[in-house]
């Protein structure tokens, strides 16, 4: 056995080789294809981009449009001041009506007792 090389033992496995991943090459980056991706993914978002702008310009339109709390104020006032001026002018009628016939009804007493004191003075003078 001295023929200048040394001899190894063969191994001898027996049984199944054990799994193993693939290993993933990795590989460049291709310029187009990434200048791709970004021209897409900046389109993306230039389109939320600007659905979101339409958004907020609908919002502020939105909100100029709102009543403002000043203007709420007065409107209420207003609409108080209204029912209040036709509650007046109803109580006001219901009252002139009251006192137009309690005044009628004095005056039928009214004409009741001088009718009667104009009849007792014919008596007496009789």
């Amino acid at each position: 056995m001295s023929s200048g090389k040394s001899e190894q033992p063969k191994l001898n496995f027996k049984g199944q080789k054990p799994l193993t991943k693939q290993a993933n090459k990795k590989q460049r980056a291709d310029s187009s294809n990434s200048t791709n991706i970004s021209m897409d993914e900046l389109y993306n978002i230039n389109t939320q981009l600007e659905a979101m702008t339409e958004g907020l310009s609908e919002l502020r339109e939105d909100i100029k449009s709102m009543l403002k709390r000043e203007e709420i104020e007065d409107l209420i006032k207003k609409t108080v001041s209204s029912i209040m001026s036709k509650i007046e002018v109803t109580m006001t009628k219901t009252i002139e009506t009251e006192v137009t016939k309690q005044t009628q009804t004095l005056n039928e007493k009214l004409t009741g007792v001088f009718f009667e004191n104009q009849q007792l003075k014919q008596k007496l003078l009789i």
